[in-house]
């Protein structure tokens, strides 16, 4: 996995390489320019098992479905952090199968 000094050092280079070479994909981070849109939040091992027993617990698409979003978001909910608004309906959704505190620690641990 890249560090964040990694993806900005990747996206300087690709700046400086000079006219005929290849286009960057995406700009370096500079101060004042981050917009709180961008930032994706990983989640933790302890997470990405919480939603995992969501998953397990009424299915991908009978939880998508209940939620209102696509299998896709619920899916990528184990790679990144399940939105907080989307938190208690989860635990609504399993029965209580799964707590609000495996989901997301940092809001209700």
């Amino acid at each position: 996995m890249l560090s964040v000094m990694g993806v900005l050092l990747f996206g300087y280079l690709l700046l400086n390489l000079g006219p005929g070479h290849v286009k960057p994909l995406f700009t370096p981070l500079t101060a004042g320019s981050f917009s709180g849109n961008l930032l994706i939040m990983l989640a933790t091992p302890k997470e990405a098992a919480g939603i995992k027993r969501a998953i397990a617990a009424v299915g991908l698409s009978a939880l998508a479905r209940v939620l209102g979003v696509t299998r896709q978001a619920v899916f990528l909910w184990q790679l990144n952090r399940i939105p907080a608004e989307r938190v208690r309906a989860v635990v609504k959704a399993t029965g209580g199968k799964v707590t609000a505190a495996e989901l997301r620690p940092d809001l209700f641990g």
